[in-house]
This record gives structure tokens, C-alpha cells and sequence, in this order.
């Protein structure tokens, strides 16, 4: 196998575009495999035993408790990677590229950090339910924030500096459950891959939503464009108002209207699975989650599309050490480019 190294971008990196993998927060070990796409059997196969030799890293006296890969291949061929020995638990289609063509998730966790069937089978229940019963909203999401009485703002990915000394402690609040101190915040804020927008009102900051991008360079793909919705917060004293979904909804709207200029192969979440309003509110906004492709994919994992004990949110909810997420995506259409 190749050495070569594609970093993460900062310590607040969501997307974690490393390999080979590197040790990150909650006793992780992760990466996004780069080395080429997983095609032919034979790709699958010498998968599997990069896979199997990650997970005997876990085996060591310390942490990291959890492998978390991501890997460039097609639908077709989790089944057979499952054969193998690979946990999937989730899949992402990838537009703007070949048919079937999808970003997986492969992982591992050791003895004492599972979710527990019991979660499972609640998580499973829940998104049965949304999906069963639920409709999509495509009403518009500024002006709902406006006529609610909030205004909603942004700070655009595309400024590579911007004046953020009035916007970092509120952020900093804001950020709180994920554990970022104000130098995190700070680099968040000023990050041109990032794209942040918020509903505020008199009492400031109360909800928020960002979108992450990564251009991550994968062997006989060419770039892989991701933009992944992460590190979303409401204030408590706001929740069950529609905020995240207004907030979330918008930032979706914003990004989709850039997908004739600046197009990404995925668009996608991880929702947590401990509030049921954030599984709903992605519903509604149009993100298709994958559990309910597992059939799609003939994958046998009965959680697929749960990413299992991942990591930690401090939301008041979950009394685990880390919280299981939903994985969705905002279905695209392919464009006539080439990224």
C-alpha cells in the first residue's frame, strides 16, 4: 500500500480527511481511504485486510476504541465487503460521477463501547417512523425565520478572513456541546471551508447550522467534493420551536443554489439519534437517510445506516459515553461537469 497523507484540515475538522488513519477526538481512529477505488474483488479483498489491520490497532493498552473509514466504491460491492469481514454501516451515492458509485462508511468498535441493542432497536423504530409517516417541507426558510421574528445570517465559507469579535461568544455558547474552547470557535469562524448560518433575535445567537467542505484527492477518481451539515446547536430555552429546521433547511438552500458553479459528488449529515425533532427536521428538509437503503444495497447489517457510539454530544439526553447518528443526504442531481 501506498504512504501517502491527506491531513485533516484543523482539529475542528468534521470530515476527517485522513489516511492513513489518524487518532481523532472520542477515541477515534479514522480516515478516508485515498489509496483508489474499491472496484474489482480483488480491490474488495485487499480492503478488508487494511480494514482487519486497523482493527487490530484498537486491540493495543490505550485508546482509540473505534476505527471509522470511509472508502470510494460501488453499492454493489458492499455485500461482498461485508462477506469479507467489513462492518458497513452506512453509504452515501455520489452524483456528478459513475452510477453506483457511493462513499461508504467501514467500521469497528471495540468490546465495551456498542451501542446495545436496545438503543438500536429505539433508533430503528424512530426512523421507520419518520419515514413512514412523515412529509417533506419545502416551504422557505428565511421567510419562516423572519415572520417567527428571528433574522437570519450567514458567515460565507468563501471570505477567507472576516472580523468574527463579535460573533465568537456567542458561538462559543453555541458550541458548547461539542467541547470547542474560543480558539476552536475562532478557527471555525474564519475558516473559508466553512459555510455558518443563524437565526438571531434580541437575545442574540439562538440557533445554528454549518456546512463543511473537503476536496479530498482519491487515486483513479480524481477529487472527491464533499460538503458535510455539521455542528448544529440551539440554544435550550429555544428548542421545539422549528429552529434547527429552519436554520439547517436554509443552509441546505444556500448550498444547493451553488451546485451549478461550485458542484460536490455528496451533500449529507449525521444526525443524532438521541433527538428525535433533528431526525424529523432532516426529513423534512429533503435528506434521505441511508438505513433505508439497505435493501437498495443488499447489505445484511440490520443497523445500516446508524453510525454506532461515534461520538459525544453533551445534549442533556444521552446517558452512554457517545451518541449513535442517523446518516443522510440531500439527493442530487448529476450535472454535466466534470469535477
Amino acid at each position: 500500500m501506498a504512504s501517502s497523507v491527506v491531513n485533516e484540515a484543523s482539529s475542528t475538522s468534521s470530515i476527517g480527511a485522513a489516511w492513513p488513519p489518524a487518532p481523532a477526538a472520542f477515541e477515534r481512529l479514522r480516515g478516508i481511504f485515498n489509496q483508489g477505488i474499491v472496484e474489482t474483488a480483488g480491490d474488495c479483498a485487499s480492503f478488508a485486510d487494511i480494514f482487519q489491520y486497523y482493527c487490530a490497532e484498537l486491540a493495543g493498552p490505550t485508546p482509540p476504541t473505534r476505527l471509522s473509514l470511509r472508502l470510494v466504491t460501488y453499492g454493489r460491492q458492499l455485500r461482498l465487503l461485508e462477506s469479507l469481514g467489513v462492518t458497513i454501516e452506512a453509504a452515501i451515492p455520489l452524483a456528478n460521477t459513475e452510477p453506483e458509485m457511493v462513499l461508504a462508511y467501514a467500521a469497528n468498535n471495540l468490546t465495551g463501547r456498542e451501542a446495545g441493542e436496545q438503543s438500536l432497536a429505539v433508533h430503528r423504530r424512530l426512523l421507520q417512523t419518520v419515514g413512514e409517516q412523515r412529509l417533506r417541507d419545502t416551504r422557505d426558510k428565511r421567510k419562516l425565520l423572519i415572520e417567527a421574528g428571528f433574522m437570519p445570517g450567514a458567515v460565507e465559507r468563501q471570505q477567507e478572513t472576516v472580523d468574527c469579535t463579535q460573533l465568537e461568544r456567542q458561538f462559543l455558547e453555541m458550541y458548547a456541546i461539542f467541547g470547542y474552547d474560543i480558539h476552536d470557535v475562532r478557527q471555525i469562524l474564519t475558516s473559508p471551508t466553512n459555510t455558518i448560518v443563524y437565526a438571531a433575535n434580541q437575545d442574540g445567537i439562538v440557533s445554528t447550522a454549518m456546512a463543511e467542505r473537503a476536496s479530498i484527492p482519491i487515486a483513479g477518481f480524481g477529487t472527491l467534493e464533499l460538503a458535510e451539515i455539521t455542528e448544529a446547536s440551539t440554544r435550550p430555552d429555544y428548542r421545539q420551536r422549528g429552529l434547527y429546521k429552519a436554520v439547517s433547511g436554509l443552509l441546505i438552500e444556500q448550498l444547493l443554489m451553488r451546485q451549478a458553479i461550485d458542484p460536490v459528488h455528496a451533500l449529507y449529515g449525521e444526525s443524532n439519534l438521541t433527538m428525535p425533532g433533528v431526525i424529523i427536521a432532516s426529513y423534512e428538509n429533503g435528506r434521505n437517510f441511508s438505513y433505508f437503503d439497505h435493501a437498495r444495497f443488499s447489505v445484511q447489517n440490520p443497523n445500516f445506516g446508524i453510525l454506532q457510539q461515534n461520538f459525544s454530544i453533551d445534549d442533556g439526553r444521552e446517558q452512554r459515553p457517545y451518541n449513535d447518528f442517523a446518516v443522510s443526504y440531500v439527493p442530487l442531481q448529476s450535472e454535466a461537469v466534470t469535477l
